[in-house]
């Protein structure tokens, strides 16, 4: 949906959103990690998980 801007205008009316939809690229990036933590903690080896990706700045 975000391809094809699907329903931005509205979202665009909003401060945060006014310049760029940054915003969204930040929250995709947050979710995809939450799943594939998500998905590392059923395996064996999930204490070891992350241990060697580079650590990201919030």
């Amino acid at each position: 949906m975000m391809n094809r801007k699907a329903y931005l205008d509205q979202f665009r009316k909003m401060d945060l959103f006014k310049d760029n939809l940054d915003e969204f690229d930040s929250s995709r990036e947050v979710v995809q990690e939450l799943i594939d933590e998500y998905k590392a903690a059923t395996k064996s080896d999930y204490l070891f998980w992350g241990q060697n990706k580079p650590e990201t700045a919030l």
